[in-house]
């Protein structure tokens, strides 16, 4: 029997199928180079939530002094745009 005869369903039947790696397409999604206004925007909504927690902190009356983020301070550009003279 050539190729012919086989049916389109048995094709590929003895192969397994090989299984994502979601630990590198995380990685890889999430270290990505973001724009200045991305960064802004993602840096926004961490200070907004770290915000809430310390009211809640505080609410609760618990006395504690909340570590300042790191990356909430405004990055320089990388790249240096010259005018066309």
């Amino acid at each position: 029997m050539g190729s012919l005869h086989v049916r389109v369903r048995w094709k590929g039947v003895n192969r397994w199928c090989k299984p994502l790696d979601w630990v590198k397409i995380e990685k890889k999604r999430q270290d990505k180079e973001r724009m200045l206004d991305e960064h802004k925007k993602l840096v926004e909504g961490i200070l907004k939530c770290d915000k809430k927690r310390r009211k809640r902190i505080e609410a609760a009356g618990i006395d504690y002094e909340c570590p300042e983020i790191v990356g909430s301070i405004q990055a320089a550009s990388k790249k240096i745009r010259f005018d066309a003279e």
